[in-house]
């Protein structure tokens, strides 16, 4: 199913217009007042210093872990980005082959561990050309 997200996330993308699909997925992950915070840091650093302002004694335990929550939420926002960028190995997504989908599905199952063909088979989303594929490597 992980195939599957990835592709519906891809072709989400590509029907949507760039801009609108980001602010969907920051608000799915809840960091659109961080991006907003961020923006106003970079271009008016002395006007969002006066909205935003930090604890006067500094920063209290409860602050460091929504700051550490906050990154962590960042950083699975931008592995999702890079997901979804760098998966191009579906036909129509990327410029990829039935076949080439299919060796590539082939060497993964594989990777996992040795396994007989009935197997490999039963582990594949689409083994009709499973033989021509690996008469193909021969």
């Amino acid at each position: 199913m992980y195939d599957r997200d990835i592709l519906a996330l891809q072709v989400g993308a590509s029907l949507t217009p760039a801009d609108t699909f980001l602010i969907q997925l920051l608000h799915k992950f809840n960091l659109l007042d961080w991006v907003r915070y961020v923006s106003a840091y970079v271009f008016f650093p002395s006007y969002s210093r006066l909205i935003f302002r930090s604890p006067e004694n500094g920063h209290t335990s409860d602050t460091d872990s929504k700051v550490k929550e906050k990154v962590r939420i960042m950083e699975e926002f931008l592995h999702l980005l890079i997901i979804i960028i760098g998966e191009r190995h579906e036909p129509g997504v990327g410029k990829v082959t039935r076949e080439q989908k299919l060796t590539r599905e082939v060497i993964h199952q594989l990777c996992i561990s040795p396994m007989a063909h009935s197997e490999l088979v039963r582990g594949l989303q689409d083994s009709g050309q499973l033989e021509t594929v690996c008469i193909s490597w021969k």
